[in-house]
């Protein structure tokens, strides 16, 4: 890693080799994957950039990884990930948006049902 946006001296993050390097949410931790799984490091800025100690969090074996960019999201709670997992790759994938309003329309917390059980 080098300053930005005056380069300065260069300090290795990943020991052992790394790829698909993620930024967590809060921006003191760096994720990334090597041969030993999915790694979490702790980074520093200031007054200069430094690093934590590394720490092997899984094996992500089982998961799909790319070489390059990042197949994996961090949750913003820093410690989930959203992965692949190997072999599910062609399955479908849903997605609902604004679920709660429709559970709250048919009847759920809240809704119409939920209000009538309460009077």
């Amino acid at each position: 890693m080098r300053g930005f946006p005056t380069p300065s001296a260069s300090e290795q993050v990943s020991l052992g080799g790394g790829r698909e390097p993620r930024w967590g949410p809060r921006g003191g931790e760096l994720f990334y994957r090597n041969d030993a799984g999915m790694v979490a490091v702790a980074v520093g800025t200031d007054p200069v950039f430094r690093v934590g100690r590394r720490k092997v969090l899984f094996d992500d074996d089982p998961y799909v990884a790319s070489g390059g960019e990042a197949m994996y999201d961090v949750h913003p709670d820093g410690r989930h990930f959203l992965m692949t997992r190997r072999g599910s790759e062609g399955r479908a994938v849903v997605v609902v948006l604004n679920w709660f309003a429709q559970l709250r329309a048919e009847g759920g917390p809240g809704g119409r049902a939920g209000r009538r059980g309460n009077r």
